[in-house]
């Protein structure tokens, strides 16, 4: 058969071919823009685009024929493509073929940024593999398309040698990952990583000679052994280190730091869809500091021993950084459905605890969390406090009380922000009741338990047992007073009684009583309350106003008796007292004294201070400062006009000063 020139004319493409056929072969195939599209008609799921060019030489016999071709594929397009995140690929191959062999020389390219070669031969009739594989460039990011959400980004490249027959193709490989990221990686603040990993596979096992991943703040970790892809056989060693720093992210809400190296070496075993960790885990200058509870641990060290399903604490301590030290042992399960049930055990030696403001304790004892962490577990123990200071703050309450808003019309997109903010709380809805910490703890504490602040000094002892959960505990027990007193203006009061009651945070509650009988009266001073914001009152019997009790209780006289200076004097111990958060007293003393200005203001040094006032003439105003810490300060203001004032004032240590001022207002 003689082919003189046989052409096609395909939607707008051209297949042409000449030559002879008989017992042996001589044709030669043009292929020119021949647009894929045409195979949509018969399958438009293809959703082929682009065209193909190429050349064929087709020699030899029948029986054996010997091809050789060159193929240029351009723009082209598919649905399969298009989902796997490649708009287009371009293609360019030569090669031969006989009966028994393809063999190849190819490279394909995309907009996108993959670059990859294939070279080598194939078999057709029996033979070996014998491909080299060049992955010169592949973006991650072109598989977004196929799974959203998921953030990838990065670049991945290598090479691999493809042996073996083709049922059963074994392979050697070298991969390099550059500036790996995901969704996943950017979350625990791992993005972005560099990996490599070079090994083999073969007999459907992949065989790695070595992998190593390094990320940010020196993160790394190195793996090595055999994965069977199915069945058991698993076989690998991982060892590798990272920097604590990485929690900081999941603690930033709280303000929390954690810093430090964590160390693992470990085997794993078994097969991929359950396999067998054995291990340890090991931490080196590790610190921690939780500013909501004023926490901060130093040296911590962590020897951890990981057996399949469950992590044993060898050996765990820190420093506190305020004095004295913890330690820990147990097991933890990582069985995620039994809700990781835990069985550790803490040590507390001569551990200092400073909130900052209010406690300061040391403690020492031994404590058990036991239960499943993620359902109610169970603290228990026992605590001997060796010493407490409890202090009643000085300062003035600064709290400003929430604002109740209610929004009449808002516009629309107010009324939407409203409601993704859930009416302004911030709070979510939770999807199912969160894990609370049950407590059973006796603390003991026989002596050296301290209340001590405006005025007040009072010992107390006992012992108490904290039980039910954290949000709410409920106290069995209590402290009770041994000594105490009061001090107002030289004046000291013994306390009859006392107790000191833990709630369900480090604010514990206080309420003292005291007596002082004299002049047929006897008076009645109660100090209750939070020992933040405390409420002192006064009562007596017979029954008397607050302000005739205070007078009486200090200067024993009646409050229309005192002379103005022991006024300001009551004053400044009602200020020294109320420490700002009970203020009836003062309007009580304003209205019995007729000033026309009483006030609990901070002096120059932040101590608490009573200022009181009153016009004399429509013109001239008097005031006087008495300050918590003896200090007194007497003014005088006079308007010469609207615009021009004098003012002078005299302090008791000597400090005085008068001026000529002049304001206008604009």
């Amino acid at each position: 058969i003689s082919v003189g020139n046989l052409a096609f004319d395909v939607g707008g493409g051209r297949v042409s071919a000449r030559g002879t056929i008989s017992q042996s072969l001589d044709l030669s195939v043009t292929i020119a823009a021949l647009p894929l599209a045409t195979a949509n008609t018969i399958r438009p799921d293809l959703a082929l685009g682009g065209t193909i060019d190429g050349t064929a030489t087709i020699g030899g016999t029948r029986a054996r024929p010997d091809i050789r071709f060159n193929v240029q594929g351009r723009s082209i397009a598919a649905a399969a493509l298009r989902e796997a995140g490649l708009r287009t690929v371009s293609l360019d191959a030569t090669g031969t073929s006989t009966a028994d062999r393809l063999n190849v020389d190819a490279a394909i390219t995309s907009p996108e940024g993959l670059r990859a070669t294939v070279r080598g031969g194939v078999p057709l009739a029996g033979g070996a593999l014998a491909l080299d594989v060049a992955l010169n460039a592949f973006p991650l990011a072109v598989l977004n398309a196929a799974a959203p959400g998921r953030n990838l980004g990065g670049s991945l490249s290598g090479t691999a040698r493809v042996t073996g027959p083709l049922a059963r193709p074994a392979a050697s490989f070298e991969l390099r990952g550059a500036g790996l990221r995901a969704s996943a990686l950017d979350a625990a603040g791992l993005s972005p990583l560099d990996a490599t990993a070079s090994g083999s596979f073969a007999n459907e096992v992949v065989t790695l000679s070595s992998a190593r991943v390094s990320g940010p703040q020196g993160l790394s970790l190195n793996a090595n052994g055999r994965l069977p892809l199915s069945g058991t056989g698993v076989s690998v060693s991982v060892d590798g280190q990272a920097p604590l720093s990485l929690a900081n992210r999941f603690l930033a809400e709280r303000g929390a730091q954690a810093s430090g190296t964590v160390s693992l070496a470990a085997t794993i075993s078994g097969s991929l869809r359950q396999p067998t960790i054995r291990g340890t885990v090991s931490t080196s200058g590790a610190q921690f500091i939780d500013p909501q509870t004023n926490i901060r641990l130093r040296n911590i060290a962590v020897s951890a021993a990981i057996d399949g399903d469950r992590v044993t604490i060898r050996n765990a301590s820190a420093a506190i950084a305020a004095g004295g030290t913890i330690t820990a042992s147990g097991s933890v399960s990582t069985n995620a459905q039994a809700g990781f049930p835990a069985d550790i055990r803490i040590n507390l030696n001569q551990a200092r605890y400073a909130d900052g403001s209010l406690v300061v304790a040391t403690l020492s004892g031994s404590l058990a969390l036991t239960g499943p962490l993620t359902r109610d577990p169970l603290v228990s123990g026992d605590i001997a406090v060796e010493r407490a200071e409890i202090t009643v703050p000085e300062s003035l309450g600064g709290g400003a009380a929430a604002i109740d808003v209610t929004h009449i019309d808002p516009p629309k997109p107010v009324a939407e922000t409203l409601r993704r903010a859930r009416a302004g709380d911030g709070t979510p809805t939770p999807t199912a009741r969160p894990s609370v910490v049950r407590l059973n703890i006796a603390v003991s504490a026989p002596t050296r338990i301290f209340v001590r602040g405006r005025g007040l000094d009072a010992e107390l002892g006992g012992t108490v047992r904290l039980t039910g959960p954290a949000t709410d505990i409920q106290p069995v027990g209590g402290f009770n007073l041994i000594r105490g007193r009061l001090s107002i203006l030289g004046q000291r009061i013994t306390f009859d009684e006392g107790t000191v009651t833990l709630v369900g945070d480090l604010d514990p509650f206080i309420n003292f009583v005291a007596r002082s009988s004299g002049n047929d009266i006897t008076v009645f001073v109660t100090v209750s309350g939070r020992v933040s914001d405390p409420d002192i009152s006064f009562s007596s019997e017979p029954q008397l106003p607050e302000d005739e009790v205070l007078a009486r209780l200090i200067f024993n006289r009646g409050i229309n008796e005192l002379s103005p200076f022991q006024i300001a004097q009551l004053a400044a111990a009602a200020a020294e007292l109320a420490g700002g958060g009970n203020t009836s007293l003062l309007g009580s003393l304003r209205s019995a004294t007729g000033l026309d200005d009483i006030d609990i203001v901070t002096d120059a040094q932040g101590n608490p201070a009573l200022r009181a006032g009153r016009y004399i003439q429509d013109n001239i105003y008097l005031g006087v400062e008495a300050g918590a810490r003896g200090s007194t300060r007497a003014t005088i203001n006079l308007d010469i006009t609207d615009n021009l004032k004098a003012r002078g004032s005299v302090g008791a240590g000597g400090d005085s000063g008068v001026g000529i001022f002049y304001e206008k207002d604009y």
